[in-house]
């Protein structure tokens, strides 16, 4: 009996001491919410610097890159657009084939053109070049007049739309560095 009670009594004393939990995990590192070394916040991850311009192209005062206007459309509510016209620069860096594919070029003469701020296209943030026409508005001529690897600069206003940073209303490649494009307009 005596034996009985001992192996009770030290049963309950594990289980008293042993199944007191700390109220957040101490270990492995340091998991103080107090503690110096831990941030406030997650930390910002940079975006890499965008290429440099061409040096054969004239930009107009005022240009903002990809990441800058990806910025700003993320500040817009879904739907809203900016009241101002922005030149944004940029790579191209791709297509929107499926609109491409629905729309008939030949009749409205614009293309659906993602640009990017770095010419390796090594940054997952793009800009939606939606509908883009040539200069003031002309039509596009035919799809080599901006290809893969063209540094343009367009003029548009900027949307967010449902989570998608883009042109809206009218967009213009005002300057390449297509010869195709400079010889057409």
């Amino acid at each position: 009996m005596k034996k009985s009670i001992l192996i009770l009594a030290s049963v309950a004393a594990m289980i008293l001491v042993g199944c007191k939990e700390p109220p957040y995990i101490v270990s492995p590192g340091v998991n103080d919410p107090d503690h110096p070394l831990i941030p406030d916040s997650v930390p910002t991850v940079l975006d890499p610097d965008p290429s440099p311009d061409p040096d054969s192209i004239q930009i107009p005062e005022g240009t903002i890159d990809v990441y800058e206007a990806v910025k700003i459309a993320k500040g817009l509510a879904s739907g809203a657009v900016t009241k101002e016209e922005y030149y944004i620069k940029g790579w191209v860096n791709g297509f929107n084939e499926d609109q491409r594919a629905k729309t008939d070029f030949a009749k409205y003469g614009n293309d659906f053109v993602y640009i990017s701020a770095r010419q390796d296209n090594l940054t997952d943030k793009l800009f939606y070049c939606y509908r883009i026409m040539g200069p003031n508005g002309k039509k596009l001529p035919d799809y080599e007049t901006i290809v893969i690897g063209d540094f343009i600069v367009i003029k548009c206003k900027i949307t967010n739309y449902s989570g998608i940073y883009e042109s809206s209303g009218s967009c213009w490649a005002i300057l390449s560095t297509n010869e195709h494009f400079n010889e057409v307009f």
